[in-house]
C-alpha cells in the first residue's frame, strides 16, 4: 500500500489543472462554433494529455536525479519545486520511477491513438509532439530545460498545442482560433515554471540546468515573470478587440489580481526563495481562475 501511495505522490498531480483547462477550453470552443460534443473523444483526449503530463513530471524527476539537480536542492518548496523527493528519500528507485514514466507515456499514446482513429490524425500528431516535448524537456540528447528554451516549450504545449488538439478532435477542422484563445493559459503556465525556478536556482546553476532564471539571475528574472503575466492578461482584451474572443472573456482578467499579488511577493522575497510558496500558489490559482472564466465565456 505504501508503494502504491509513493507512485501516486511521484506524479505530482496537483498541477494537472494546467492540462485539464486547455483541453476543456478547446472542446467548449468547438461546441461554441457549432460542433456537437463527442464525449468519448473528449475523454480520450483529456486522459491522453493528462498521462503525458504525469509522464513528464515523473521522467523529469528521473533525469533531475541522474543529473544531481534534485539531490543537492536544499531550497525547494514542496509540492511546487524540487521534484517529489521520493528518489532522494529512497522511497522509490530510479528503475521504478523510469518504469512509471514509461507506463504513463504508453497509456497516453493509446488514448490519443483511439481519439485519432475516431477523429483525425492531427490529434495523434499533437500528442506525439507533446510527448516528445515532455521527454526531451529533461532527457538527452536535447535536455531542453537546460538550454533556456524550456519555458517557451512549456508555453507552447500547455496552451496552443493542447487546445488545438482538443478543438480539432471535436471538429475535424484544424484552426488557429483555439491556439490564439489559449495563449493566456500557456503564458500563465510558463509563468508558474519561472516562479518555481527561483527556489531551485542554486541547485540548477550548480548542475548546469541553465534555464532562464539561471541565465538572467534572480533579480532580473522578476521582470521576466512580470512580463509574462502582463502578456497573458493583455492578450485577453486584445483578443476581444479583434473579435477573436467574446466580450465575456474580459472577466478572466480578474485573475490578474492574483498574478499581481504573486509579482509583489516575488519582488520582495526573491532573495529568500524559501518564502515564495504563497507566490507559487497564487500563480497556479491565477491560471485556474483565468482558465475557468475563459471557458465560461464560451458556454451558451
Amino acid at each position: 500500500m505504501k508503494k502504491i501511495l509513493a507512485y501516486v505522490l511521484e506524479t505530482r498531480a496537483g498541477i494537472l489543472s494546467t492540462t485539464i483547462i486547455p483541453v476543456i477550453l478547446g472542446s467548449v470552443l468547438a461546441s461554441y462554433r457549432g460542433s456537437t460534443l463527442k464525449p468519448g473523444i473528449f475523454w480520450a483526449v483529456l486522459l491522453g494529455f493528462i498521462f503525458i503530463h504525469l509522464g513528464t513530471n515523473v521522467i523529469n524527476d528521473y533525469f533531475d536525479a541522474l543529473d544531481g539537480t534534485d539531490n543537492i536542492n536544499k531550497e525547494f518548496i514542496g509540492p511546487f519545486t524540487g521534484g517529489s523527493r521520493l528518489l532522494q528519500s529512497s522511497v522509490l528507485t530510479l528503475i521504478e520511477v523510469r518504469a512509471e514514466g514509461i507506463v504513463f507515456f504508453v497509456l497516453a499514446a493509446a488514448c490519443l491513438a483511439y481519439a485519432s482513429l475516431k477523429s483525425n490524425g492531427f490529434v495523434l500528431l499533437s500528442g506525439m509532439l507533446g510527448m516528445a516535448s515532455g521527454i526531451f524537456y529533461s532527457a538527452p540528447p536535447f535536455k531542453i530545460a537546460r538550454t533556456g528554451f524550456g519555458e517557451a516549450l512549456v508555453f507552447l504545449n500547455f496552451g496552443p498545442l493542447i487546445a488545438f488538439a482538443s478543438y480539432t478532435a471535436q471538429t475535424n477542422a484544424p484552426s488557429l482560433e483555439p491556439m490564439i484563445i489559449s495563449l493566456p493559459l500557456g503564458l500563465l503556465t510558463a509563468a508558474f515554471v519561472v516562479m518555481a525556478e527561483f527556489p531551485d536556482y542554486n541547485a540548477d546553476r550548480e548542475t548546469g540546468k541553465n534555464n532562464l532564471v539561471v541565465r538572467l539571475g534572480r533579480k532580473r528574472s522578476r521582470i521576466l515573470y512580470a512580463a509574462i503575466t502582463a502578456a497573458a492578461f493583455s492578450s485577453i482584451p486584445v483578443g476581444i478587440f479583434w473579435g477573436i474572443m467574446p466580450a465575456k472573456g474580459l472577466l478572466a482578467g480578474c485573475a490578474g489580481l492574483l498574478s499581481a499579488a504573486a509579482c509583489l511577493e516575488l519582488w520582495k522575497k526573491y532573495e529568500t526563495p524559501s518564502k515564495l510558496g504563497p507566490a507559487c500558489a497564487l500563480t497556479l490559482a491565477a491560471h485556474f481562475i483565468a482558465g475557468a472564466l475563459l471557458i465560461g465565456a464560451y458556454v451558451r
